[in-house]
């Protein structure tokens, strides 16, 4: 990204994606919230190659020393390694936030497809899919009380007599 991406007055950075037909540069402007703008702000004045046109420079001793970051190929999975979880993908963490802007935020479709920079509604609907199989999965292990078997001190209700309420507490089912 390229120091002119970002408009610290208008609170918003440019990314650029090549996904498009003929493979051109596509322009994506996104909102910088207040923990970004204020991210990027410390990093304008403390970066150690303030008169570079890019924003992030590899500053690691190496062939590619003072040069903007191309590929970080390794990264997340060194990072995986660090934090002890399965390696995974950028694109898994596209997947993620998709799910989590979906499923758990409720936001729209075309929403979700703008924050991701995809052109048609077909791909972030492919992304979502799956989360809202995955909504009806655990919707049908609900009722048919499946999901009980998998924490074995919560009796199923037919264990329970029909005329005594059902109810939530701290999202475990309890008897009054």
């Amino acid at each position: 990204m390229e120091t002119d991406h970002i408009d610290f007055e208008r609170k918003t950075f440019t990314p650029y994606t090549r996904k498009t037909k003929d493979g051109s540069l596509k322009p994506v402007t996104l909102p910088m919230n207040e923990w970004l703008h204020a991210q990027l702000l410390w990093w304008r004045e403390n970066r150690p190659f303030k008169n570079e046109k890019w924003v992030f420079v590899d500053d690691h001793p190496g062939p590619n020393f003072g040069k903007r970051y191309k590929v970080r190929r390794g990264f997340l999975k060194s990072l995986c390694n660090r934090a002890g979880v399965e390696p995974f993908g950028s694109h898994a963490l596209r997947r993620f936030v998709a799910s989590i802007l979906s499923g758990k935020c409720k936001f729209s479709t075309p929403t979700i497809q703008y924050v991701l920079g995809h052109d048609k509604p077909t791909t972030t609907d492919n992304y979502i899919q799956n989360i809202r199989n995955d909504v009806q999965q655990a919707l049908d292990m609900l009722a048919e009380g499946e999901i009980w078997t998998l924490r074995p001190e919560v009796k199923k209700e037919a264990e329970y007599p029909k005329s005594t309420p059902l109810e939530f507490e701290s999202g475990v089912p309890s008897r009054i």
